[in-house]
């Protein structure tokens, strides 16, 4: 495959990172904080979120192994779900102003457009993700395309995170919706000129339900992993998440603070890609691993004693420094 298809194809890293990393560090903010949804009905909402995000990969995994059309099993779910999972993208931000204020009724709003998000974006990006394997089967050309969707999903992340307060804060929230759903839209787009479906995947008999969560509950290697890796993702998203509320209410900084903030935490990480890269080199993926774990904690410690700007931008360094490698890696 040509250079210029790998790259268009590893493109859609940059909108699969930017929407999710936007949604799961603001949509929790954006409801409590600035529409003021009770604490409580936000959190019975994530748990039904939770509980939504746990059965609908399985499902759409499922689906899209039976699928069988003149595209392929995988791109019609990206051809025909990249432009409703943008505006789906958007509506999380645009609640109807007369349900807001009524309990029940923005309570099920909010409920339900977390849910269609994050419906049509495993939908689409499931089966994105899902081709790399399937396209890319030699072990030099699989790094290449690594490479190159690596290096969009870090541009996409840094946007995902840092950009949102510097847009709702100028241009509101509806903006910044419409912002990162068109940059994620079009991203998308472009990764559909690289997929190409190989004839021997699609004529895959694929394993029923039943025999493939057999065959991965005895996978004692991936269940001990997966089991660790819970933690880690669950420490993750709760520090993305509750980071708007940190630096809002501890360290009493504004929005474009905010996004100094996140910015100086992926300037102290990048460089320090590098050093994990040689730790992982010298000591094997599962040591460097558990190292950037300890890391990871070590370094959230400060946290507690930050109260202001200055005191949160060395916190954010640390964070940036012991974190990343966790992300890229996980």
């Amino acid at each position: 495959m040509k250079k210029l298809y790998k790259i268009a194809y590893s493109l859609g890293a940059l909108g699969s990172a930017i929407s999710y990393q936007a949604f799961s560090t603001y949509f929790y903010f954006f409801y409590v904080d600035v529409m003021k949804l009770s604490v409580t009905l936000a959190s019975i909402g994530m748990i039904v979120y939770g509980i939504w995000n746990a059965l609908n990969d399985p499902l759409a995994g499922y689906l899209s192994d039976r699928t069988r059309t003149k595209l392929g099993r995988r791109k019609p779910y990206i051809l025909f779900g990249f432009i409703p999972m943008a505006l789906s993208f958007i509506i999380i931000w645009t609640p109807p102003k007369g349900i807001i204020g009524e309990a029940l009724l923005f309570f099920a709003y909010y409920t339900f457009v977390i849910n269609l998000f994050d419906t049509m974006y495993t939908f689409v990006i499931l089966n994105w993700t899902s081709l790399f394997p399937e396209m890319f089967s030699e072990l030099n050309e699989r790094a290449e395309v690594s490479a190159y969707r690596q290096m969009f999903g870090v541009i996409g992340l840094i946007f995902g995170i840092a950009a949102p307060p510097l847009i709702y804060s100028t241009l509101g929230w509806l903006w910044m919706g419409v912002f990162i759903a068109v940059v994620t839209a079009i991203t998308m787009y472009i990764s559909l000129f690289g997929v190409h479906e190989k004839e021997e995947f699609r004529l895959d008999k694929p394993l029923n339900i039943k025999d493939a969560l057999i065959a991965t509950f005895h996978n004692k290697s991936f269940m001990t992993y997966i089991s660790g890796n819970l933690g880690i993702e669950l420490t993750y998203l709760l520090l993305t998440a509750s980071t708007p509320f940190y630096t809002k209410y501890v360290l009493k900084i504004g929005d474009f603070e905010t996004s100094l903030f996140f910015l100086t935490a992926f300037l102290f990480a990048i460089p320090m890609l590098y050093v994990w890269r040689k730790i992982t080199i010298k000591y094997g993926v599962k040591k460097a691993y558990m190292l950037c774990i300890g890391a990871f904690g070590i370094t959230l410690l400060p946290a507690f004693f930050a109260f202001d700007f200055v005191s949160g931008i060395i916190v954010a360094a640390l964070i940036g420094m012991g974190t990343f490698w966790i992300i890229i890696t996980s």
